[in-house]
């Protein structure tokens, strides 16, 4: 059962999956740890990364995806991945929190704030939108307020 207060939800979205599906059909979609990206990633290929997060404050400490949690140095080796994909010419995507210890470990690449919504937090008051940055190799500082606009909008609805 959906959790929540719908009255009709959709449950699946059919010509959503199709096209994805098709989208899909020649891409290769590897979960593995995130060094192993370097032995193949070549020029031109895309590399997505989506590490849990860096905390937002000093009791969010939720690091669970993997066994042994994702500490500072993950996140740190993460860092110095993405830059080596990026001297490859490798387009590499990364989110994260909208930290300063994220954007100072990511300053020389572009870094693009949005805000996403939360929906799940133990505190009802704390659920709603956090800040997010959107990391890519292309240079150059970005702080879009375009996307917090937009994702603002999209909220409401």
């Amino acid at each position: 059962m959906p959790f929540g207060r719908y009255t009709n939800p959709r449950i699946c979205d059919t010509r959503n999956l199709r096209a994805v599906s098709a989208a899909l059909q020649k891409v290769k979609i590897f979960q593995e740890p995130f060094e192993k990206v370097l032995e193949r990633a070549k020029p031109g290929d895309l590399v997505y990364f989506d590490p849990p997060y860096v905390p937002l404050s000093a009791t969010a400490h939720f690091v669970g995806y993997a066994k042994a949690g994702f500490n500072p140095e993950d996140q740190e080796r993460l860092a110095g991945v993405f830059a080596k994909l990026s001297k490859r010419k490798v387009h590499a995507v990364l989110s994260n929190s909208d930290t300063p210890w994220v954007q100072e470990r990511y300053r020389a690449f572009r870094c693009d704030s949005v805000l996403a919504r939360r929906n799940i937090n133990s505190k009802e008051e704390l659920r709603g939108p956090v800040g997010e940055l959107i990391i890519t190799s292309g240079r150059g500082r970005s702080r879009t307020t375009a996307a917090k606009t937009h994702d603002r909008k999209s909220q409401s609805k």
